[in-house]
């Protein structure tokens, strides 16, 4: 059963065809091969090693240069007097002040998309510095926490851009982000949930705080971030399309979220779409459906 409901759907190169559009209409009428920006959203707690390696190795196979940029750590260049001093990984407080840090960031500048400007700002200054010549770079953005970051890469960058939903289970999430912060086992369960709670959505601060839960949402493309998941031939698979490879056909259950998201958008209420296809053994969706209010018959 494929089902687009948002930030829990899980699916892995749902858009290969508008990305082989994207990249043609960047490289055809270039001398140069393009800049590429990718971007990462999920959830705190998420394993981003073995995404992020995945991405960098399927990109070399295209002669592609990657540079990660750790979208919150953006805030250390900008001097430690007027955001105050920020903790390093190994600190108790490292999320808690670096989640207050980018929220005052995007509160002092009236805008949700202000750390994503940092990125851009970056991105134009590593440009800047490359030699004429030298190997194209995807830049890799780690990671994204508010829809208007998205909206505002999409607009500089249009289809150069996409965006990668990085999904783990909620109890793996616990665990990684409890072994950081390296809390007692008294303050474990309270602390870890009330972090998970405000980066998924800050109830306090519903403008300018973070808000993975509708970023996530916004996706090109699905992967797992589970740990022990070899989640390089779905990487593979998705980069082969970005660069047109001409011999990919949807998989069943990429075919079952086409059906899903075809139903989802047969209610006109932006609450009550959610779209659901049954998919039997064979691959073939067979039944797809959608969250609707009950109708009586005539």
């Amino acid at each position: 059963m494929a089902t687009n409901d948002g930030p829990d759907t899980l699916a892995s190169g749902a858009s290969g065809s508008i990305s082989r559009q994207a990249l043609g209409l960047l490289v055809e009428h270039q001398p140069e091969r393009h800049a590429l920006v990718i971007g990462f959203v999920g959830a705190i707690g998420t394993g981003w090693d073995p995404v992020l390696g995945a991405f960098e190795d399927s990109l070399r196979r295209f002669d592609y240069d990657t540079k990660t940029i750790h979208v919150i750590g953006l805030l250390d260049a900008l001097g430690q007097g007027t955001r105050g001093n920020l903790p390093d990984r190994d600190s108790r407080d490292y999320y808690e002040k670096r989640m207050n840090a980018g929220d005052r960031f995007r509160v002092d500048a009236k805008n949700g998309a202000a750390m994503a400007a940092l990125a851009v700002w970056e991105i134009g200054d590593h440009r800047s510095e490359r030699a004429e010549g030298e190997k194209p770079v995807a830049y890799l953005l780690r990671s994204l926490k508010h829809p208007d970051e998205v909206k505002l890469l999409r607009h500089v960058y249009g289809d150069a851009f996409s965006l990668v939903g990085v999904a783990s289970t909620a109890n793996e999430r616990r665990k990684i982000l409890a072994d950081s912060i390296s809390l007692l086992d008294d303050d474990l369960s309270l602390e870890t949930e009330r972090l998970i709670a405000r980066d998924e959505s800050d109830s306090r601060n519903r403008e300018y705080g973070q808000n993975v839960r509708d970023t996530y949402a916004m996706a090109d493309v699905f992967v797992s971030g589970s740990a022990g998941m070899d989640v390089r031939g779905d990487v593979d698979r998705y980069i082969d399309s970005v660069f047109g490879f001409p011999f990919l056909t949807p998989r069943p259950e990429e075919e079952g979220m086409r059906f899903a998201q075809d139903a989802a958008l047969r209610s006109a209420a932006p609450g009550r779409q959610v779209g659901v296809a049954l998919i039997p053994s064979i691959g073939t969706p067979v039944v797809a459906g959608t969250n609707e209010v009950p109708r009586t018959l005539p």
